[in-house]
């Protein structure tokens, strides 16, 4: 099999989707092409990350179906992917070889079904600072073992900078900044940032969300579910972005 068609999978699934955001986990991904991936997938972002002019197969593949890479957490161990345009296939004017020509006849003005109204309410509270033990090593205050989204703030006095994540387990998720694995590419970059800048005097503190949160969708509101995966992913992303909008600078990589 060429590492080409080894991709096609991919290629074809997107291609056939609806939805404007695809979240898969590696596994997932490594299930729709019936083969493992290399080693390198799971080990380097640039795999994945977005080329103007890509060439690699599993990047031709994904803008070929008309989708961008959004984000890559190799360290939690799954992509975002988000639509961008239709397919090269779809938007191409020259059909491939031993296909038939394509028309635009009954092609007409896109059925209009419906809007989404989507609004995030979040309750921050800190729950304390990070320090520098004797042995250099990362101090985190106490925390729940329970699904949050938490964000760190770097305080320099007239200006913060934020770090946002979420995690299934906060206690888990900090030891993972204290002690990072050798694949996990952004505990090891946001811990030692925070090293660097608690030498400097810098005070980093932890805040969270852990209960008050809302979710309201049209005239429709409930409480989030910390449990649930998607509904992190959206509060993490509202927050991020809240921050942005905010002129704060945000510490996430995107893309």
């Amino acid at each position: 099999m060429s590492r080409a068609s080894k991709y096609k999978p991919l290629e074809q699934f997107l291609a056939s989707r609806k939805e404007p955001i695809w979240t898969p986990s590696l596994d997932d991904i490594q299930k729709l092409l019936g083969t493992a991936l290399p080693a390198s997938a799971r080990k380097h972002r640039e795999f994945w990350s977005n080329e103007r002019k890509p060439r690699s197969p599993q990047k031709l593949a994904i803008m070929n179906a008309g989708w961008s890479v959004q984000k890559v957490d190799l360290s939690r161990g799954w992509l975002q992917l988000v639509r961008t345009t239709n397919s090269r296939r779809n938007i191409s004017s020259s059909p491939s070889p031993g296909e038939k020509p394509r028309t635009n006849k009954g092609v007409g003005k896109p059925k209009f079904v419906g809007t989404t109204e989507a609004a995030v309410s979040l309750r921050w509270v800190e729950l304390g600072t990070v320090e520098l033990d004797a042995n250099g090593k990362l101090g985190f205050p106490t925390v729940p073992r329970t699904p949050a989204l938490y964000r760190f703030r770097f305080d320099h006095g007239t200006n913060a900078e934020f770090y946002v994540g979420e995690a299934s387990n906060l206690f888990r998720r900090l030891g993972n900044y204290r002690n990072p694995g050798p694949t996990q590419p952004t505990n090891q970059r946001i811990g030692a940032l925070m090293r660097s800048q608690l030498t400097a005097g810098v005070s980093v503190s932890v805040e969270a969300v852990l209960e008050t949160a809302i979710l309201a969708f049209g005239s429709k509101r409930l409480n989030a579910n910390l449990e649930n995966k998607a509904q992190r992913l959206l509060m993490e992303n509202a927050a991020i972005v809240e921050l942005m909008v905010a002129g704060q600078k945000v510490l996430n990589k995107s893309g």
